[in-house]
């Protein structure tokens, strides 16, 4: 997973190319009846979408979700510019121009779309969107534990790079986010215990899993009609995908992750009865 798709070309699918764009969302965040499986560039309503990796076209016509596929790439959300079966070149076909209201290209990355394997185009390694970069690392908010050794957590990622279109840029969920578990002088118990992974999309089974109740996203809609969205990240860090903390006394370290690599650590003291 650490290289690029064969024939991707790094840079952007909007113009110009080899600038850093807005992102507005990333993988595996909540929506409505899904996980998210892919990144969401910030757009202008009618821009012009290019493909990234040279191929055939294949088109999807399915109202807001239409999209075009070239290669291991989907370009969601668009007016198609291409026909089934065309030949698409890199950086020069357009392959279709963002709906309204859509405002933003969401972009996915599929290795096997039958199986429903999407995997982060922002993965390190192997990312194609470049240039990218953020210098703020993620926020975490103080840890909840409750007495079966559960553990819920607010987190999110602010951006250093934003715009305005129609609507801010907003703040992200994180990448990733982990606890490790130590003893009061302050060794080891566990190894890392991952609560949340964006290698790949998670199925929507595990979605209240990972997510603890109240979380939401923006959505399509919120971005398409307000100035400003504003999503709540909150996660089962303990007793969702990551195993409950044991009866004891811990120092507690949570990790949170975004897109760009920045790495925060966060200790607490906890106790479960």
């Amino acid at each position: 997973m650490g290289c690029w798709p064969s024939g991707a070309i790094p840079g952007w699918p909007l113009k110009p190319f080899h600038a850093q764009h807005a992102i507005r969302a990333g993988l595996n965040e909540l929506r409505t009846g899904s996980m998210h499986i892919g990144i969401d560039i910030q757009a202008w309503n009618g821009q012009a979408v290019y493909a990234m990796q040279g191929g055939t076209a294949q088109v999807t016509r399915a109202g807001i979700d239409t999209r075009v596929r070239v290669g291991r790439f989907l370009y969601w959300h668009v007016i198609p510019s291409v026909s089934d079966g065309q030949h698409v070149t890199p950086y020069r076909t357009v392959v279709g121009h963002v709906l309204t209201p859509a405002g933003h290209l969401h972009l996915s990355e599929v290795l096997d779309a039958a199986a429903n394997y999407y995997i982060n185009p922002l993965r390190p390694g192997g990312r194609v969107l470049a240039p990218y970069r953020d210098l703020a690392p993620p926020v975490i908010g103080t840890p909840h534990v409750d007495s079966g050794g559960v553990v819920d957590v607010a987190a999110y990622d602010p951006q250093t790079f934003v715009v305005h279109t129609t609507y801010s840029t907003p703040v992200l969920a994180p990448a990733a986010l982990a606890y490790r578990l130590y003893d009061r002088a302050g060794r080891p118990l566990t190894a890392l215990r991952w609560a949340l992974r964006g290698t790949h999309v998670y199925p929507f089974s595990l979605a209240w899993t990972i997510y603890w109740p109240g979380s939401r996203g923006g959505g399509w809609l919120c971005f398409a009609y307000h100035p400003r969205c504003t999503p709540n990240w909150h996660y089962r860090l303990a007793g969702g995908l990551a195993p409950r903390l044991p009866s004891g006394h811990y120092r507690l370290t949570t990790y949170a992750w975004d897109w760009a690599g920045n790495t925060i650590a966060r200790d607490d003291d906890v106790t479960v009865h």
